[in-house]
């Protein structure tokens, strides 16, 4: 009796262990979204991959696409400076949006699950009396037939949302 409850404990360890070791980080993905509106907002891209990655940033102001920008981000990497810091101030009408983000292998525009990032958006505003911020996680998307045709409807080069110079970097 004892035996055997301790084989069945093992082997649920076992099991345990082994499912814990292949469940992907649930803030990663190719693909992550987030929000902006007219205060200030940081954002910073990780490229947690052991490849360097290719990252393009679109800010979308009422479903149109208003600011673009893309870098590349080495192994390990962060994003920022020239890829989305501070640009999300203001971009028309509605002072409100979304903004997406989509990694692919540098040089290539080809989708590939494995070029994961995660990242997170800072905002900060001050009134007269009081400074404030606030931190969240870029959500994460799921791939799935709905979301992939996402990756290619990137603006293309001559789109007014490319400002003077595409990459900061």
């Amino acid at each position: 009796m004892c035996k055997r409850f301790m084989l069945c404990c093992c082997l649920s360890a076992l099991c345990f262990v082994l499912a814990a070791g292949v469940a992907p980080a649930q803030d990663t993905s190719p693909y992550l979204v987030g929000a902006w509106n007219e205060s200030n907002t940081w954002v910073t891209v990780m490229n947690p991959t052991t490849k360097w990655l290719t990252v393009y940033a679109i800010a979308y102001n009422e479903g149109i696409p208003f600011f673009c920008a893309w870098q590349d981000i080495p192994p390990n990497g962060l994003g920022g400076g020239g890829l989305p810091t501070v640009f999300l101030q203001g971009g028309g009408e509605g002072n409100f949006g979304t903004v997406k983000f989509f990694a692919f292998p540098r040089g290539t525009r080809t989708f590939d699950p494995n070029a994961v990032i995660g990242g997170f958006q800072s905002k900060s505003w001050e009134d007269p009396y009081d400074w404030a911020d606030s931190e969240a996680n870029l959500k994460a998307v799921t791939i799935n037939s709905y979301t992939i045709r996402e990756f290619s409807m990137i603006p293309p080069g001559d789109h007014p949302c490319w400002k003077p110079s595409k990459n900061e970097s």
